[in-house]
């Protein structure tokens, strides 16, 4: 029996103010889940989650305000839920446009960046990458170009690709989106940890401790990438076959890095309009043939969300709106259960703010 994918609208709710980021999770040792919104007046607002009772059709919500963070900084482009400090199962990371981040524990500012804030340049990517030894880095990607990691109380290393820039393409080289993940490549039978960064010039970049290992022309600007296996080998041991990347391309195309190549020709998909966000959802349709392959949920300027599987489309979602933000439950979870592996966050520029889970 084939399964038959889709997407169920879980709630909606039309929040009363602007914002561009949405996190969710147990933050700051909350028993229960809930809902960071990053509002364009550097403001955090932390709601309640609704409780989802298996409605047949999507309710409408009016959600409850648990309480504010006041990050006293520019409008917040980006959110992060993650065990920075090592103390709680999740510290709220924030990113605005003028280059600062903030670091909230237990409801407090831990620490402010000041380094990021330097140069007065917006912070378009943030990231966190978390070794084998359980060493955990923040990572964040700025407007000119600059590249800065860092711990709770330190600079670690601070990277410009203008200085790899060599034929000089553009007079400004922006970070467009940063991905740091463990990849396998198919000559090695370790997986190696990298930060993948593309910038506003078409490249894609490997970086390794502050080093870039290598540089690929993508031919297009990359806006968001996604680690997975999204199309199957005729192995039959997923665990001898090498990463995917999925690149999500301002062309709308969906290009496929393996072993550190691309190969344009060989696309996963053409959406038909620019890419702005993935995200992975595994299958756990064990009875199908493809059930070690997983999901892609792709969001972009265009007002639905779309499910490919094998570069397929296989399900839709209608939006009021083009989306400013996509969370997916599984990110700020370190024990993520079968219902947050399937089940993301959606906000759209109508200020609308959706839960959905792909079936």
């Amino acid at each position: 029996m084939v399964h038959e994918i889709s997407i169920k609208k879980l709630w909606s709710v039309k929040l009363e103010h602007n914002f561009n980021a949405v996190a969710c999770g147990k933050l700051f040792n909350s028993p229960e889940n809930v809902i960071a919104v990053g509002g364009q007046d550097g403001v955090v607002k932390v709601y309640k989650t609704p409780q989802i009772d298996g409605f047949d059709k999507p309710v409408h919500h009016t959600l409850k305000l648990k309480t504010t963070l006041e990050a006293k900084c520019g409008s917040i482009l980006h959110l992060l839920m993650y065990d920075i400090a090592r103390l709680s199962s999740c510290d709220l990371v924030v990113a605005d446009n003028r280059g600062s981040i903030v670091l909230f524990f237990e409801g407090q500012i831990l620490d402010r960046s000041s380094q990021t804030a330097s140069s007065n340049s917006g912070v378009t990517a943030l990231t966190v990458q978390k070794n084998k030894l359980n060493d955990v880095k923040v990572i964040c990607g700025k407007e000119k170009g600059e590249i800065i990691c860092f711990n709770t109380f330190s600079q670690l290393w601070n990277l410009r690709l203008d200085n790899f820039d060599h034929q000089r393409i553009r007079n400004r080289t922006s970070i467009t989106h940063l991905l740091a993940t463990s990849i396998k490549l198919s000559t090695c039978s370790m997986s190696i940890d990298y930060l993948l960064a593309s910038d506003s010039n078409g490249r894609l970049h490997a970086i390794q401790d502050g080093r870039v290992r290598k540089t690929i022309n993508v031919g297009c600007v990359v806006n968001m990438m996604c680690a997975g296996n999204f199309l199957s080998y005729d192995e039959p041991d997923s665990k001898e076959m090498p990463t995917q990347i999925a690149l999500g391309c301002s062309d709308g195309f969906v290009l496929l890095l393996i072993d550190m190549e691309i190969n344009r020709e060989f696309y996963y998909t053409d959406v038909g309009h620019p890419i702005t966000h993935l995200r992975k959802i595994p299958n756990q349709d064990d009875s199908a043939e493809s059930s070690n392959v997983d999901y892609l949920v792709c969001c972009g300027h265009f007002s639905s969300v779309k499910v490919f599987l094998q570069g397929k489309e296989k399900a839709s979602m209608p939006l009021p709106a083009w989306p400013v933000t996509v969370h997916s439950l599984s990110e700020s979870t370190a024990k993520p259960t079968r219902f947050d592996l399937r089940r993301f966050l959606v906000g759209c520029t109508d200020q609308s703010l959706h839960m959905a889970e792909v079936l």
